[in-house]
C-alpha cells in the first residue's frame, strides 16, 4: 500500500532553514518521501501518545553535510493517517541542534496543522 505524502507549514520552514546550513538535507527528505509513498514506513513509532487508528513515527536521516550519519543526523517525525493513506511530514530537526521533542509538541502541531487526534472522525 503507497501512501500521499504532505507537509505541514511548520516542516517546511523547518527544512528551509536546515537547508540553508546543510544544502544536502534537501536530498535525504526526498529520498525519506519516496519511501514513504512506497508505503515503507521507517523509523520507529511514537509510544503513548493515544492517537486512534493513526500512528506518529520519528526516523533518522543522515547529514552528509555534517558528516554526521544517521545517529547524528536528522530527525523527522511524521504522522500517518492509516484511513486516508496520508502522511504528513511534521517537523524536522538536526541532532546537533535539538534533543528531542515531546510528545505534548507532537500533538500541539497535530492539532494546529491536521485536527485533533482525540476527537473522533466526522463529529464538530
Amino acid at each position: 500500500m503507497g501512501y500521499f505524502v504532505d507537509t505541514v507549514t511548520r516542516f517546511e520552514r523547518e527544512l528551509r532553514k536546515l537547508i540553508k546550513k546543510y544544502p544536502h538535507s534537501f536530498d535525504e527528505v526526498e529520498h525519506l518521501i519516496d519511501e514513504l509513498e512506497k508505503g515503507n514506513l521507517l523509523g520507529d513509532d511514537i509510544p503513548g501518545l493515544d492517537i486512534p487508528n493513526n500512528k506518529v513515527f520519528k526516523t533518522r536521516l543522515p547529514n552528509s553535510d555534517a558528516n554526521k550519519g544517521e545517529r547524528g543526523g536528522f530527525r523527522v517525525i511524521y504522522y500517518v493517517l492509516t484511513s486516508e493513506e496520508e502522511i504528513f511530514l511534521l517537523t524536522m530537526y538536526s541532532k546537533s541542534d535539538k534533543e528531542d521533542i515531546s510528545s505534548s509538541e507532537i500533538i500541539k502541531i497535530i492539532k494546529k496543522y491536521i485536527h485533533d487526534p482525540h476527537k473522533k472522525q466526522g463529529t464538530s
